[in-house]
Order: C-alpha cells, then structure tokens, then sequence
C-alpha cells in the first residue's frame, strides 16, 4: 500500500491532538504528505475552558490556533504538511478532502470538541469510519 497522502482532522481538542501527533509519527516514516482539515461551523470552542465562539467573529483566531497550536506535532517533525478549513459538518468536510486530494488513509480522533460524555467513538468518528473511500484510523483516547 502507497502511503503519500495522508488527512488528519483538526479540532483542538485532546484527542485531535492525539490523531495529529499519530499521522505526523506516520507521514515522517513513510515520507508522506499530511493534510491537516479542520471544519468551521457556527461556533467554536476556543481557549483553555473550550469557550463557544462565533466564527466569523474570531476566525483570524480560530485558523491561528489551527495553523500553530493544533499542528504543533506537524511544525516539529520533518513532514510536509498543508491546513485547510471549510465550512460544514465534520465528517462531510473530512470525506471530502480526503476524496478530493485522493488521500491513502484518513485520521481521526475518537471524539471532538465539545464531548463531555464518556462516549467511546464520536459521531464524526463514526460517521467517517461508516462512508469513507479509503482506509480510516481512529486514534484512540489519550490516557
């Protein structure tokens, strides 16, 4: 199996961070490219309590935060990544960049943003391992 393209999804939250740091370890043993997504809905969560935030409002800080701090493990390997947002649900905006830019694997996080439950997979998560067109990693829960 060819592993040149790889899309992680990005939300800030643990479990993101989790999802990034396991495609950055990937991308750097088999020379890939990361494409790191992170779809923008209506509010975010943003900052150390995971504030909701509206969008258009604070998206200058949204995509700062995404582009430094959420793909930090991307910034410190020898990898060659690129970010990208766009508006939409999650998974329908993950399924379409990894279908767009023919990725060889997609990576996700179990749950996102926002979770509070003890759930064992988002609805993301679930959704993208459900209808995906290439082969999906869901990270699990950093401990």
């Amino acid at each position: 199996m060819d592993l040149s393209t790889i899309v992680v999804g990005v939300d800030g939250s643990p479990n993101s961070e989790a999802a990034v740091r396991w495609a950055a370890d990937l991308a750097e043993l088999v020379g890939a490219e990361v494409i790191a997504v992170h779809a923008l809905g209506l509010i975010e969560p943003v900052g150390p309590d995971d504030q909701l935030v509206p969008v258009e409002s604070n998206r200058a800080l949204i995509e700062e935060l995404f582009g430094t701090e959420w793909c930090r493990a991307l910034r410190s390997r020898r990898v060659r990544f690129r970010t990208e947002t766009a508006h939409g649900i999650p998974a329908a905006v993950l399924l379409d960049a990894a279908t767009r830019e023919g990725a060889d694997l997609l990576v996700v996080g179990t749950r996102g943003a926002g979770i509070k439950s003890r759930i064992v997979i988002g609805s993301t998560s679930t959704e993208v391992v459900r209808a995906a067109h290439c082969p999906v990693v869901v990270v699990p829960t950093p401990e």
